[in-house]
């Protein structure tokens, strides 16, 4: 390893070191210190693993690096981000190594993980005992930080989806972080950044404290955004037109895509309960295979059953945060998305990977979910300290 990949851990530090001091993570200030580094080791575990993947996403862009790629959207963003570091460094002294791009790519994740675990400390931090180990506990399941390290989209959509997501809940006071993270989603993956403008039409509709002027501009801009965006999307996509049948065969041939590799299954014949239970929540050991299979069904399982566990006990406060736009536009995007992509991926391994993109949304309406039904109910965990340092303020 190189000063490149020296360079680039001690950046993360330097981003852990900021984040400690800011509000957001009054009462956890170890939080980010710890995080970073078991984000780095996730980040390691993912390069190594990518050397035994017969034909990974990750040396794809690396192995193109070294071409002058041309500036595009989706894919050929990446290819051409991951082209521009190689130019900088190789004409400074000598380009970045496989492994030193996977420590680079891994400040965006770590990034991120912090936007959004500071978001959900400032949600638990509304109930007089703040419960740190919710939140804790979902920002240490392991495929966050596995997937949102490596050389890839990952982790830089994921930074975008956490920064929209943060956003959200003050569009006045965070409009910027907002917008940014609809633009970094757009570059991404259009298709996803599409979906985040379709979701945010209730909110703003229903939204009491935007006058009646901002909300018909907003949506008159959405509409003109998405007849600009539409052909560009369908282009990356590469659906020819939106008629039902071409729709239907577009779906049926992501189906039947990476079936036969490792982790495929064949949804077809699912329905389209069961392909999102898949989706969300399998493998669960019995369909395991292999360390990483097992891992990921470990994840699943506590995930399943916090889901289950939060939405039992606090539906009625679920319910109730509906009526707040914020709470309906990251409903919204997790719905609209999860349908979207349950009823085209066929691939557990892909839709491990995938379904991080939903994780902010989701992990927003379950903190806000049992912090609402904490404070209702009255009854608070006492005071005590925890891995990052002690509950209370």
């Amino acid at each position: 390893m190189s000063y490149i990949g020296i360079l680039s851990i001690l950046a993360g530090l330097v981003v852990a070191l900021l984040a400690s001091r800011l509000k957001a993570f009054r009462g956890v200030r170890h939080f980010p210190i710890i995080f970073f580094g078991w984000h780095l080791i996730a980040c390691i575990i993912g390069w190594y693993f990518s050397l035994s993947d017969p034909d990974p996403d990750s040396l794809k862009y690396f192995s193109l690096a070294r071409y002058n790629m041309p500036l595009g959207i989706a894919t050929d963003f990446v290819y051409w981000f991951v082209s521009a570091i190689y130019r900088v460094f190789d004409s400074i002294s000598h380009p970045p190594s496989y492994f030193e791009y996977f420590l680079m790519f891994n400040v965006f994740g770590y990034a991120g993980c912090l936007v959004l675990s500071g978001m959900l400390f400032d949600v638990v931090r509304e109930s007089p005992r703040p419960q740190w180990e919710l939140v804790i506990l979902f920002m240490f399941l392991p495929g966050v930080s596995f997937w949102t390290s490596a050389l890839g989209k990952d982790s830089m959509i994921f930074l975008g989806i956490a920064l929209m997501v943060r956003g959200s809940l003050n569009i006045r006071g965070r409009l910027v972080s907002f917008l940014l993270g609809m633009a970094l989603i757009f570059i991404i993956r259009p298709h996803v950044g599409i979906l985040a403008g379709a979701a945010a039409v209730a909110p703003f509709a229903l939204d009491k404290r935007l006058s009646v002027q901002v909300k018909v501009i907003s949506l008159m801009a959405l509409a003109v955004a998405a007849v600009v965006l539409a052909p560009v999307v369908m282009r990356v996509a590469g659906v020819e037109s939106l008629d039902p049948t071409t729709i239907s065969n577009y779906v049926s041939e992501r189906q039947g895509y990476n079936i036969e590799g490792a982790g495929g299954v064949d949804i077809s014949n699912y329905n389209p309960l069961f392909r999102v239970f898949t989706y969300m929540f399998r493998p669960l050991f019995i369909d395991a295979s292999g360390a990483l299979g097992l891992i990921l069904s470990a994840e699943n399982l506590v995930l399943l059953s916090l889901v289950v566990l939060i939405l039992a006990r606090g539906w009625p406060e679920f319910v109730k945060l509906m009526v707040r736009p914020e709470m309906l536009f990251n409903l919204a995007f997790f719905v609209l998305a999860l349908g979207l992509f349950s009823q085209t991926t066929s691939n557990l391994g892909i839709a491990a990977r995938q379904k991080m993109m939903l994780m902010p949304s989701l992990y927003l309406l379950l903190v806000a979910t049992a912090t609402m039904r904490a404070a209702r109910s009255g009854r608070f965990p006492p005071p005590r300290r925890t891995l990052v340092g002690p509950t209370g303020r």
